[in-house]
């Protein structure tokens, strides 16, 4: 088998692993995304495009959260890694733990990161997505508690492979 092949090939044997319970997929605008089954999900208005909640929220040491994923989008046509790291590193409350990183999406090339934020007593971590799409700058993010990113991450990541913009 060709690595070609097992590029194509793996994504599709990650996804139905993950998503077998996965809801039909949502399309708002020219934003498609299949979710987890049972996510509350609202359409956007202005640059969130879409918002999608777990069905309730979750409890750790530090408090409760309902974990989110949300889709923005703004005029744009670049996106600069570097520039993102020193951004980043300005948040007082934001502690990287993932930095700026090529992913391709569908085609889309875009970057992945992450970081842990702290609100009071809440560790929150939250992974980013960003793709440029017909001079528009789409940003995926999906936040929970840190301790519990590892029970969403497989479903986040075989959502996120689904992620598509109309062109």
């Amino acid at each position: 088998m060709n690595l070609r092949r097992c590029l194509i090939l793996f994504p599709l044997v990650l996804l139905g692993a993950t998503l077998e319970q996965a809801a039909p997929p949502t399309t708002t605008g020219n934003v498609t995304i299949q979710l987890p089954a049972g996510w509350l999900v609202q359409t956007g208005t202005g640059r969130t495009v879409l918002t999608a909640r777990t069905p309730q929220p979750d409890k750790d040491a530090g408090g409760q959260f309902q974990a989110m994923l949300t889709i923005t989008q703004d005029a744009g046509n670049n996106i600069n890694p570097d520039v993102l790291k020193a951004q980043l590193a300005k948040e007082p409350n934001y502690k990287s733990v993932e930095d700026p990183n090529p992913v391709v999406v569908n085609g889309m090339q875009g970057v992945r990161f992450a970081g842990v934020i702290t609100r009071g007593t809440l560790q929150l971590y939250s992974r980013q997505y960003m793709f440029v799409v017909n001079k528009q700058i789409y940003v995926i993010t999906f936040t929970s508690l840190s301790s519990l990113w590892q029970v969403y991450q497989q479903k986040v990541e075989a959502s996120i492979a689904t992620f598509t913009v109309k062109k």
